[in-house]
């Protein structure tokens, strides 16, 4: 797998596929996760932001795009 990029909060990842904790609460095929939202700038998960501490052993929050024709966030780049 190749190098992953720094994240931008383009929300891919949780609008293609939800991470095991937002299936264990929504279930397996809710798309998007119900837990992504848009805070004015760059897209978050409702439930890291709600109990950092909790969730932020299971989830890869800013752990960086490994997807590499993820045009989601070339978009966002251009933005910035």
């Amino acid at each position: 797998m190749g190098e992953s990029s720094r994240c931008v909060g383009c929300g891919y990842c949780c609008s293609t596929v939800i991470c095991r904790i937002g299936s264990m609460i929504y279930g397996h095929y809710t798309n998007p996760c119900p837990a992504v939202v848009w805070n004015g700038e760059r897209y978050v998960c409702s439930l890291y932001l709600g109990d950092p501490s909790r969730y932020e052993r299971f989830l890869e929050i800013g752990n960086g795009c490994c997807f590499p024709l993820n045009r989601w966030r070339e978009e966002v780049m251009k933005r910035s």
